[in-house]
């Protein structure tokens, strides 16, 4: 029974990870063909992203509540402080998603990155290069770093946009 256990959380969590993956990325090949012939296309956070900082706060709120409800006096501030960082830190993905985008216009000569503060416009121009790694793309410019996740939706425009004005793509 033991090894049964073992055995299912690899295979469950793996599961789960392979729908998520899956979802990400059929919703950015809808995306691309419904911004193929666009001139304005908004680079954006999967809509995953946010489901998965939704259930974050859901499940750590529920953790807090069932930890006070149940052990009453036994539950220690630590474990509350930890679950509350939880939670933060799923507010914190909730906000990232809807908020961060990246503007790419086909007709013009720069693209517009916004996050949670700042936003920022780029012309082609001052770009270096641009690194791609596994889990992150980092532009070089003249102003500084600029870092955008791989998954996210239409990013195959940007990196055409780069491909048009002679941008080092070093992968």
């Amino acid at each position: 029974m033991v090894y049964l256990k073992s055995l299912l959380l690899p295979i469950i969590i793996s599961s789960v990870l392979f729908v998520v993956e899956h979802l990400i990325y059929r919703e950015n090949e809808k995306s691309i063909i419904n911004n193929i012939n666009r001139n304005h296309i908004i680079i954006r956070m999967p809509k995953m992203y946010m489901i998965i900082g939704i259930v974050d706060i859901i499940v750590f709120s529920l953790f807090i509540s069932f930890s006070y409800c149940v052990f009453n006096e036994s539950s220690s501030w630590i474990t509350t402080i930890t679950f509350l960082l939880f939670i933060m830190a799923g507010i914190l993905i909730v906000f990232v998603t809807i908020r961060w985008r990246v503007d790419v216009y086909r007709d013009k000569d720069y693209f517009v990155v916004r996050n949670l503060i700042h936003k920022n416009e780029y012309k082609y121009s001052d770009c270096i290069k641009i690194n791609m790694k596994k889990n992150k793309m980092v532009i070089e410019t003249i102003h500084g770093l600029i870092h955008i996740d791989p998954c996210s939706i239409n990013i195959d425009f940007l990196l055409s946009m780069f491909g048009k004005y002679k941008i080092e793509i070093i992968s």
